[in-house]
This record gives structure tokens, C-alpha cells and sequence, in this order.
């Protein structure tokens, strides 16, 4: 292996792990950065104030409507269904693989991809497939994501602590 090739998978690796440490400490920074950002200007601050305002009244409506939460819920269950069937696709496009391979090895022509054309080769054909396999997991994981996120803004007790953070915010911008 070239030494392109090796720093590359290096740097894959630490990317890796560093992905989830550096995402929760985006999530604990952004709002103490806006906030701060909001105070070095007065336009920023009037902006800031203006936006807190209407994400408190947001928050409002969201705690009073018992539909919300419903509507959230329901939501998530969808997002949930379509994960369920991305995972589906995903497990049997692997079956397949697998069955393929095995036919291959043991000089059985088995038409489980059929892909029009003599000239496509075994690795061919498995490279398409597993592009399609990668497209399937990642909108999989995609809707999964999405799903939580609505579970989690169904949460009543998330909703009324992200209604305190914005009340405590908006006291500190306009005192």
C-alpha cells in the first residue's frame, strides 16, 4: 500500500471516531455561541430577541395542543415504517449477495440479479448491487433519524424544558 493509501485510512479512521464526539459537542455549543453572538451587536441582539419571541410563542402552542404530540407521534411511526422497509430491502439485497456468490462458487446459474448483458461480470454486478444496498441504508438511516426526532419533539417534559431555556435566554438578551 502506497503511503497516500495509508494516510488516507487514517484519516478515515480518526474521522470515525471522532464524528460522534465532535457532533454532541456542537449540540452543547450552538446555543451558548448564538447567544453569545447575540450580544456583540445590537442588531444581532434585537434579532436574537425577535426569534426567541416567536419560538416561545411556538413552544406555547406546542405545550397546549394536545394534537401535536399526536401528530409527532404518528410521524415518527411512519418514519419508523419506512426504516422498517429501507432495512427489508437492505437484508434481502444481502441475501441475495450471498446466494449469488454461493451459485457462482458452486457453477449454478442462478438469475437472482439479472442484469441485462453477457459481458457484466460477477464483481460487476455486485458493485451495482452494493451501491444500491448503500443508497438503501443510508435513506434507512435517514428515516430512522427523522423518527426520533419526532418522538423526541413529542416529548411534553422536552417541550416545556426547551420552553424554560428560551424564557432563561430571553431574560439574559433583554436585561
Amino acid at each position: 500500500m502506497d503511503r497516500f493509501g495509508i494516510f488516507a485510512a487514517w484519516v478515515g479512521i480518526v474521522a470515525f471516531f471522532l464524528a460522534i464526539p465532535m457532533s454532541v459537542l456542537g449540540n452543547i455549543l450552538t446555543p451558548k455561541l448564538l447567544s453569545f453572538w447575540a450580544t456583540t451587536s445590537l442588531v444581532r441582539k434585537e434579532r436574537r430577541i425577535a426569534k426567541l419571541r416567536i419560538d416561545l410563542k411556538l413552544l406555547d402552542a406546542c405545550i397546549a395542543d394536545s394534537n401535536f404530540q399526536t401528530e409527532q407521534l404518528l410521524k415518527g411511526l411512519r418514519n419508523c415504517v419506512f426504516a422498517a422497509i429501507g432495512l427489508t430491502y437492505v437484508l434481502m439485497i444481502g441475501v441475495g449477495m450471498i446466494l449469488t456468490m454461493h451459485a457462482h462458487l458452486d457453477s449454478v446459474q442462478l438469475p437472482i440479479f439479472p442484469i441485462p448483458g453477457p459481458h457484466i461480470s460477477l464483481i460487476a454486478r455486485f458493485r451495482l448491487v452494493d451501491t444500491l444496498a448503500s443508497a438503501i441504508s443510508l435513506s434507512t438511516v435517514y428515516f430512522l433519524s427523522k423518527a426520533l426526532r419526532f418522538f423526541r419533539t413529542a416529548s411534553r417534559r422536552r417541550l416545556v424544558i426547551r420552553h424554560t431555556n428560551t424564557l432563561m435566554e430571553l431574560k439574559k438578551l433583554s436585561a
